[in-house]
């Protein structure tokens, strides 16, 4: 169908193109026509994207001189007099290094873990239309490398950072807000949860090379 589709259009601009050119309009040469379009779309112009690409390739950043690091964190709320504790070591690891292309930007890119194995979002409270978490952040804002070597990217995700995630569902509709741990206790006393006490090691002031 697809095939159809492409060639319908490209016959109609064969005809068109013999009529302006005056060129002897006869089955041999609209066939002629058709096949040096197609060629062109199914040979040529891969080729010519594939090109394209190389050209406008970018070098990989250069790598970390420090590629590894361990963050413990811990955090203490209360919710209806009850306190709770949540306490991990974040992970983090570099991966690679990548060049850029057309459609793929250079940068570095980290692994991201918790000693615990656990899931990186812990889950803070749970109710009907309502779900908090909290995340200790990202290796790349832990290793000093926020940007991962992007220039692209001036201004990264908050979720890189310790960080408060919050959705609300209001009449059947989702809202999601995320708010940096530091900032995040107002909002939090509005759905019950008072934070007491966290404790997060501070990222690391790393150099690439």
């Amino acid at each position: 169908m697809l095939i159809l589709l492409i060639s319908i259009p490209v016959i109609i601009f064969v005809i068109w193109l013999y009529k302006i050119d005056g060129v002897p309009f006869t089955v041999k040469n609209v066939i002629i026509g058709i096949v040096a379009i197609f060629g062109f779309v199914y040979f040529i112009f891969p080729f010519l994207g594939l090109l394209f690409v190389g050209i406008i390739r970018t070098p990989a950043p250069p790598v970390p001189e420090i590629t590894y690091g361990e963050f413990p964190f811990r955090l203490e709320y209360e919710i209806d007099g009850e306190r709770f504790v949540i306490e991990d070591t974040l992970i983090a690891e570099f991966d690679r290094s990548i060049a850029g292309n057309a459609t793929m930007r250079a940068r570095r890119i980290w692994n991201t873990r918790l000693e615990s194995g656990e899931e990186r979002r812990v889950r803070i409270k749970e109710a009907t239309n309502l779900t908090i978490t909290f995340s200790p952040g990202l290796a790349e804002y832990h290793m000093g490398d926020l940007h991962g070597g992007d220039l692209i990217v001036q201004n990264p995700s908050i979720v890189s950072q310790p960080h408060v995630f919050v959705r609300t569902v209001i009449d059947g509709r989702s809202n999601v807000d995320y708010f940096l741990l530091e900032e995040a206790h107002e909002i939090l006393e509005e759905h019950g949860i008072k934070l007491i006490s966290w404790y997060r090691t501070a990222p690391i002031i790393n150099s690439f090379h």
